[in-house]
């Protein structure tokens, strides 16, 4: 059955610069637990509070402990564009390893907590553990990669196709048991979801009223129950009874 709605309601075009986006996504725990091993002490944060803006020096990188994080830009048009969320589990700021100052915002989206990671102690860690030099490396390699399918994601033609995409892959990142029920709780709003896939408020709304219609999902407010997999990957362009190729972990942006 073909679920299309016809062509997206684009408010604003999707772009993917390298700086300002996810740029790691793996599940190497050794890598993970010596990184952790320089976090500073928890940060909490309410929604609405910023982490850092594009531009600032600010020589950490981040991990979110519980909550989550949007990364963004402003558009010569004065709309944000929002490049990606962040999850628990998962580190952004990594463009401060090779830049003067961050490329994006990260605003929190709700409660949150988070841990900063010093550059100045991450590159005397590679000094002290080439290793680990080496598999972020590997990582980025890994991430560039997933780039490439996020941005044939976003360049779907149909709306609904982008947002069945964009669900499957927050579910796929989730952590058990959330990602076994299939259950999502969404703490970015409806607007930010659209400004995340380039569509109008009013699209994503009508795409997710259609998605219950037709039984693929199962709608109260933001919390979302996939109901019907196999027809959200097939809408997506995935494979059937595969999992979507965003996978929890290690995640740089």
């Amino acid at each position: 059955m073909n679920t299309n709605l016809g062509n997206s309601t684009s408010r604003t075009t999707p772009f993917l610069p390298v700086r300002g986006t996810p740029a790691i996504s793996a599940t190497t725990r050794g890598t993970r637990e010596l990184l952790m091993s320089i976090a500073g002490p928890p940060r909490r944060y309410v929604r609405g509070q910023h982490l850092f803006h594009a531009g600032d020096s600010d020589p950490s990188l981040y991990v979110v402990e519980s909550g989550s994080v949007k990364l963004y830009g402003i558009t010569s048009r004065g709309a944000e564009q929002i490049f990606a969320f962040c999850l628990p589990g998962e580190f952004f700021g990594l463009d401060v390893l090779g830049e003067p100052a961050h490329g994006s915002s990260a605003g929190v989206l709700e409660p949150t907590t988070v841990r900063a990671l010093p550059v100045p102690e991450i590159r005397a860690m590679y000094r002290r553990i080439p290793a680990v030099q080496q598999r972020v490396h590997r990582l980025l390699a890994h991430r560039i990669n997933e780039l490439y399918e996020q941005m044939m994601v976003l360049s779907k033609k149909h709306a609904d196709e982008r947002l069945a995409g964009f669900l499957l892959g927050i579910d796929a990142r989730l952590p058990e048991p959330q990602r076994a029920a299939h259950s999502l709780r969404l703490s970015m709003s409806r607007y930010e979801i659209g400004c995340y896939l380039g569509l109008a408020l009013e699209t994503v709304s009508r795409i997710l009223r259609h998605f219950d219609d037709e039984g693929l999902t199962r709608t109260r407010a933001r919390r979302i129950q996939l109901c019907d997999l196999e027809r959200l990957r097939a809408l997506a362009g995935l494979a059937l009874g595969g999992p979507a190729r965003a996978t929890p972990g290690i995640f740089f942006a």
